[in-house]
């Protein structure tokens, strides 16, 4: 992994440190405030050089906690994928954990 990535990785992490705890920036924008989606995200795929595609095989990061994450909110919250999601429930706050685990398993 190179440094440009493990960066991105890092700030992700940070990311999801916060909504875990609450923080008042602990909020969740997609694409529009993760640092790996900013470094490889394209127009309709994300980059192969992504460390959470590269972990799971898909786009978009399904086949990990964040697409559970999106479902929970949308179901459960009514939030559409474009709205900021926080931790609302015992729900959300098991699921941003998980999704916070998974992306230290990809630390180097």
């Amino acid at each position: 992994m190179d440094i440009k990535t493990e960066t991105a990785l890092k700030e992700s992490i940070r990311k999801w440190e916060k909504i875990v705890s609450s923080t008042p920036d602990g909020t969740d924008y997609g694409t529009r405030n993760c640092s790996l989606c900013l470094l490889f995200y394209l127009d309709s795929s994300c980059d192969d050089d992504c460390p959470i595609k590269k972990a799971s095989g898909r786009n978009w990061c399904k086949n990990t906690p964040f697409a559970d994450w999106v479902a929970h909110h949308i179901a459960s919250h009514h939030k559409p994928y474009v709205n900021g999601k926080r931790v609302e429930c015992p729900e959300c706050l098991e699921i941003a954990k998980a999704e916070l685990q998974f992306l230290k398993s990809l630390l180097p």
